[in-house]
């Protein structure tokens, strides 16, 4: 007698939700992955095409794309084909972030089936550094099968389609999920997710109760090249679970192991359950293939033999995101953002000490009293018939005569004519007479000379660091003219000026 009615139906999907801990309700209850079921079914950070599924903010740790498929026989041996099917696919990019999408199955013979699809963005660093945020529409479409006879109320079998079902057998709805991933120091990540957090609503006759509550998932993660653990506490509506994973990896990380254990407490109106999941699973490594088996086994509900999941997935296309430890990796960030830091800041007060160095007068010597040649008291003579020759200079006269000239037209001369005028008058006249003030003006201008080259030194070491730092070629260039501007006409050496416009060039 065909009694494939709707209150089979309905005995189905009951069993899905309160005898099977993996779903909790008609939808998004069940974890994917053969890896990740075998860690717990409910991990907050994820390393691969499976974070489109779980937290969606790890999606911005994939390094290449990859493609995944698998399938799940459910509760294998009751008589009914209750399945599960999985496809997922992800595209990491260098500065946009990470793109993926995902599309479950789950049915139940010909009376139930579910679909989920969903589209994933995450990206790092638009708040914190170390903290990746990720997003997750997805659309949930529901369909129950119209059986060919059901059970009247008086319990005799009668053939149709049940009156439930006759105005609508199908529901669409739309959900959102968040997520957040942190990276701490030495390869630990702590995760966040919030499933469904519009809570929505999947009932076929739009009973506002009928929700898929929001779940929310908080964990922490290391991994490293051995091993790795995960732990995980997740709230959904009354129900408090917690899970556990180890994995060990083997042969060069060509085999990987993991097991955990799964514990929900499930609290309903008149008491409590505690439901215990041992998982433990397989993964194979080669060729950008990833091949693992997961066997899950609730210790409470039905007699069966578990659930048993093969996954399959393949990488392929372009790193575009190197692997690195993240304890190093994250040192290196830290320290590279205080350097530019620093390197900003040290640039800006380069420029600064530049700048109030060009604008800087150099220092001038105090300026020599001309000297006063006292003439001879010479008494009148008579209008001489014939001109008297002319009387010659004494050499000191005539120092101080031609000294008396320097200083006249000194200003006018660049400091470098000026040193080499007056250390001619000293060697003219050093053997002759008094040279002590043309020495004085040469001592101080060869002390001004060499303030002139210190300061000439301090703005090339600037202008190096400038150029180290990555200064702009324009600024380098205005910069190199007020440096040569400044101290050309004092003798000083300014190839180097001179080279290094012509490299700007």
């Amino acid at each position: 007698m065909k009694h494939l009615g709707f209150v089979k139906n309905l005995t189905i999907i009951y069993i899905f939700t309160l005898i099977t801990p993996l779903v909790f309700c008609t939808t998004t209850g069940l974890p994917v992955g053969a890896k990740y079921i075998a860690l717990g079914g409910q991990v907050s950070v994820s390393d691969d095409v499976y974070s489109v599924y779980y937290n969606p903010a790890s999606a911005e740790f994939v390094t290449q794309q990859q493609i995944a498929a698998e399938y799940t026989g459910m509760m294998l041996g009751i008589t009914d084909n209750i399945g599960r099917a999985f496809l997922g696919y992800i595209l990491p990019t260098k500065k946009v972030g990470s793109f993926g999408f995902y599309w479950t199955n789950l049915s139940a013979a010909n009376l139930y089936s579910e679909n989920t699809f969903a589209f994933v963005y995450s990206k790092q660093k638009i708040i914190l550094p170390r903290l990746s945020l990720g997003i997750r529409p997805k659309i949930y479409y529901l369909s129950y099968g119209k059986p060919e006879s059901v059970y009247e109320s008086n319990g005799l079998v009668k053939d149709g389609t049940d009156s439930a079902l006759e105005k609508s057998s199908s529901k669409l709805s739309f959900g959102i999920d968040l997520g957040f991933v942190y990276q701490l120091a030495q390869n630990y990540a702590l995760g966040l997710q919030i499933k469904d957090i519009n809570q929505p609503n999947i009932s076929l006759f739009d009973n506002p109760d009928v929700v898929v509550p929001t779940k929310i998932v908080l964990g922490i993660t290391n991994i490293n090249p051995k091993y790795g653990l995960n732990l995980d506490f997740g709230v959904k509506s009354s129900d408090i679970l917690t899970s556990f994973g180890i994995q060990y990896k083997m042969f060069k990380d060509k085999l990987r192991l993991y097991s955990s254990v799964k514990l929900t407490i499930r609290n309903y109106s008149n008491k409590t359950v505690s439901l215990v999941e041992p998982s433990a699973g397989v993964e194979y490594v080669f060729d950008g293939f990833n091949v693992s088996y997961a066997f899950n086994f609730p210790l409470s509900g039905i007699d069966t033999f578990g659930n048993h999941t093969i996954s399959v997935s393949y990488k392929f296309g372009p790193v575009v995101k190197l692997p690195e430890d993240t304890s190093v990796l994250y040192a290196k960030i830290d320290s590279l953002e205080k350097q530019l830091k620093q390197k900003d800041e040290e640039i800006e007060q380069l420029k600064k000490k530049i700048d109030e160095l060009l604008k800087k007068p150099l220092p001038m010597e105090e300026k020599p009293k001309k000297s006063e040649v006292k003439p001879e008291k010479v008494a009148p003579k008579p209008t001489p018939t014939i001109p008297e020759e002319k009387k010659k200079l004494t050499p000191k006269q005539q120092y101080e005569d031609m000294f008396n000239r320097y200083l006249d037209r000194k200003e006018t001369l660049p400091l470098v004519e000026r040193i080499k005028t007056v250390e001619t008058i000293i060697k003219q006249f050093k053997d002759k007479t008094d040279v002590s003030s043309a020495q004085k003006e040469l001592n101080s201008l060869l002390k001004q000379q060499k303030a002139a080259n210190d300061e000439l030194q301090m703005s090339k070491n600037y202008y190096y660091k400038l150029k180290s730092a990555g200064t702009p070629a324009s600024e380098l260039k205005a910069l190199l003219g007020r440096i040569k501007k400044k101290y050309e006409g004092y003798g000083l050496d300014l190839k180097w000026v001179d080279e290094e416009l012509q490299k700007l060039k």
